[in-house]
């Protein structure tokens, strides 16, 4: 009977295995369909606009000699970069004390030559230097937020307070230990130069309404789910009346995922959204190896009375696709297009 049951746990965790291999052969399949001006590439940093990226680390901390090499990588893609002294000082689990964080973010904000603000790394800490942007006075020149996880805080508040756009794409901290491809990185960088001003993704129908809907049209907005749920019932609650929501996630069990999802239904938070769309769910397989989570969304989709899609690469696996927020986009055949809006 022991020597039975070992055979068929044995068994559960092969075909668990398997599963998330399909799952990851899949994801592979649908980032090949990233879609992007290529013609509008120029192969000479000199041919290629100078812009002003400010480097800022509103969460977690990382190596400087990561940032040094994320420097040097930019600077030869033609870019201008500035790091402010002590941008790293360690405290606690952030990079710096929530002062020293928001004073360096807000002097990138107000500074009328910067062109874009990148951030460092995600982990923790940007939702904490929210009161501190509330405060701020909206600067004349609005600039191009980059970054993805924890930062989704700060993308909310510039797309929901101060209306801007914001690209949620790799962080630095990435680009410095060279993860990723050298095409991504320039496709990444092609967008945000304004060379390309579209990306289309292949997306899946995850229930009945994202079936019969043949075109959906809204701006984005959204992120990492944890950390957007963190937002409500907040002042910076953002409202998505009218708008696609996407959402991603790292190293979350799918009991922990449905959690949040059920807070989001039973919230109120989702009434008046065109649509969700699920990206990547990375690392967040049960402690036996099972792979329930796919099925979560799925339970969970079947019970929304709006459309909702799975299949986009936007997240933190290995290919990480470029998403604008708060931007025109369209949902139409299967694909998702989404404009750059650059000003």
């Amino acid at each position: 009977m022991c020597s039975l049951f070992y055979r068929s746990l044995s068994h559960r965790i092969i075909w668990s295995e398997f599963t998330s291999k399909l799952i990851e052969i899949e994801e592979l399949i649908l980032s090949l369909e990233f879609l992007v001006d290529k013609s509008a590439f120029f192969s000479d940093p000199k041919e290629m606009k100078s812009l002003r990226i400010d480097i800022v680390a509103p969460g977690s901390s990382t190596d400087i000699q990561v940032i040094e090499s994320a420097i040097q990588i930019l600077k030869e893609k033609g870019f201008q970069v500035h790091c402010p002294q002590n941008l790293i000082r360690p405290h606690l689990y952030l990079a710096n004390s929530d002062e020293n964080r928001f004073s360096f973010l807000k002097q990138a904000l107000e500074n009328s030559e910067t062109d874009v603000i990148w951030s460092v790394r995600g982990g923790y800490g940007s939702n904490r230097l929210l009161p501190f942007l509330k405060k701020m006075k909206k600067p004349k020149k609005e600039k191009l937020f980059v970054g993805l996880s924890d930062v989704t805080s700060i993308h909310s508040f510039l797309n929901d307070t101060w209306g801007w756009r914001s690209l949620h794409a790799t962080l630095l901290d990435r680009i410095g230990r060279q993860q990723g491809s050298k095409k991504d990185l320039k496709q990444l960088l092609a967008l945000i130069r304004g060379e390309a001003q579209q990306v289309s993704y292949k997306i899946k129908p995850l229930n009945d309404f994202a079936k019969k809907k043949n075109s959906i049209k809204a701006f984005i907005r959204g992120g990492n789910l944890v950390t957007f749920q963190s937002l409500l019932g907040t002042p910076f609650q953002p409202d998505l009346s009218g708008q696609i929501l996407v959402l991603e996630e790292l190293s979350e069990r799918a009991y922990r995922i449905d959690r949040i999802l059920q807070h989001l239904s039973q919230s109120g938070v989702l009434g008046g959204v065109k649509a969700v769309v699920f990206g990547q769910f990375l690392d967040c397989e049960e402690k036996d190896g099972q792979v329930l989570w796919p099925k979560t969304l799925k339970e969970w989709a079947e019970k929304q009375e709006f459309p909702v899609f799975h299949g986009l690469q936007v997240g933190h696996a290995l290919n990480q696709q470029p998403l604008f927020l708060n931007t025109a986009s369209e949902i139409k055949n299967g694909v998702l297009h989404n404009m750059s809006g650059e000003l």
